[in-house]
């Protein structure tokens, strides 16, 4: 359980920029939690000076803003750029500005949360946070965000990115970012280490739909347009230099450890991929046949991704002719750009595996 152990408002200027000041205590068997607070009377440097309505109102008016470019005409303006192979990361450390409601108040740190190490900051449903980063090269990167989806209201967390103030492209104005879910009911493993579900049944026999609960863990992702229209990760602009970067929150808290500018690279193709594999000795497996039943999902994106029933034909198993039998997963409520399910299993061998899918 996480404690809140002290609160310091400390302000001192000095070459005009924010000092952080953040005590933390030793507390037996419990998880440290440090506060920090900013006092409204400091010289801020690199902070921008748009108050939180002045973003909203920007985030509620951005696609009649002939100046915000969309994200095809913002590449064709910087077409040609570098892309850095280094990766720049803003975390706590680095927070210059946090508010909620409009207001600025002492965001809460979560210390060595869930095994990553470092410090975290809680970002309300309501809230606005800023980092400020350097920047060695000029040039494009992809834009990642390390985060936990601390309990809210069920729903996918949503963000806008802004760029020293300013939203780079439309597409920035409502990033999402999933949960993690899992169907709930008696687990066991089968064959190859595959998980399978023990269903509840009903007095007629069928296969009680199950429902689905989160198990929130740490995740790192990249930044993706939210309608799905462009399926690369979003990149931004950055200059040598000094920048801020600004989250202002659209739904649900959301506990950040670091934002990270990178490139995440080409992929390669699988001829050359399959020619390096086969340059370290990795070759065909044989007499090996995995078989993963669809419904028996470890992990999905959403929650509307549950086990379903389909009686269409005796070939989708298991099947019954007289009983309901959760056998699929999916169906139209998986037609959303970004959704993923994850199944897990074991492999007797390494090597190459031929993938079907029924």
């Amino acid at each position: 359980m996480v404690q809140q152990i002290n609160q310091f408002e400390s302000g001192i200027a000095m070459k005009s920029k924010i000092i952080l000041k953040i005590t933390a205590l030793s507390v037996a068997l419990m998880l440290a939690v440090q506060v920090f607070a900013f006092s409204a009377t400091v010289e801020t440097y690199a902070v921008t000076d748009i108050s939180m309505d002045d973003y909203e109102d920007i985030i509620g008016t951005y696609n009649i803003d002939d100046s915000i470019p969309s994200y095809k005409d913002y590449l064709k303006q910087h077409e040609g750029s570098a892309l850095p192979s280094f990766e720049v990361a803003a975390g706590t450390d680095d927070v210059v500005r946090y508010e909620e409601g409009g207001e600025a108040v002492s965001p809460v740190l979560y210390a060595d949360y869930e095994g990553v190490s470092g410090n975290s900051i809680l970002t309300g449903e309501d809230s606005l946070v800023e980092f400020e980063f350097e920047v060695a090269e000029t040039g494009l990167y992809n834009v990642t965000l390390e985060y936990y989806p601390i309990q809210g209201k069920n729903s996918d967390i949503e963000r806008s990115f802004f760029i020293d103030g300013a939203l780079p492209f439309k597409e920035m104005s409502l990033v999402t970012f999933s949960r993690v879910w899992t169907a709930k009911g008696e687990k066991s493993t089968g064959a190859n280490g595959v998980m399978e579900y023990i269903w509840e049944k009903d007095n007629q026999g069928n296969d009680v739909r199950p429902g689905m609960k989160e198990i929130p863990e740490w995740q790192k992702r990249f930044v993706y347009d939210s309608d799905g229209y462009i399926t690369a990760p979003l990149s931004v602009f950055l200059t040598a230099g000094r920048h801020t970067v600004t989250l202002v929150s659209i739904k649900e808290p959301v506990l950040i450890h670091s934002i990270v500018f990178s490139n995440a690279g080409k992929t390669g193709s699988y001829s050359s991929v399959k020619a390096g594999l086969d340059a370290s000795g990795a070759s065909d497996t044989s007499g090996h046949r995995i078989l993963i039943e669809a419904e028996n999902i470890s992990k999905a994106s959403s929650q509307m991704l549950y086990p379903q029933q389909d009686q269409s034909s005796p070939e989708v198993v298991p099947a019954s002719s007289r009983t309901l039998l959760n056998n699929i997963v999916g169906g139209n409520s998986w037609r959303f750009v970004g959704q993923w399910i994850e199944w897990q299993f074991d492999v007797p061998e390494t090597g190459y595996y031929e993938i079907t899918v029924h």
